[in-house]
């Protein structure tokens, strides 16, 4: 997994954990298409 998936995969963990939104992933990190579908996966 890289970095920025990673990160990703982490603050949608603790997003959905604490129950409370978080800014559109998007405007945060730039995924290609092959890490975006790598962070659904894990």
């Amino acid at each position: 997994m890289t970095q920025a998936n990673n990160k990703v995969a982490h603050e949608l963990f603790n997003a959905f954990r604490n129950k409370k939104p978080i800014e559109f992933i998007s405007k945060t990190y730039d995924l290609n298409e092959d890490e975006a579908y790598l962070t659904q996966d894990e």
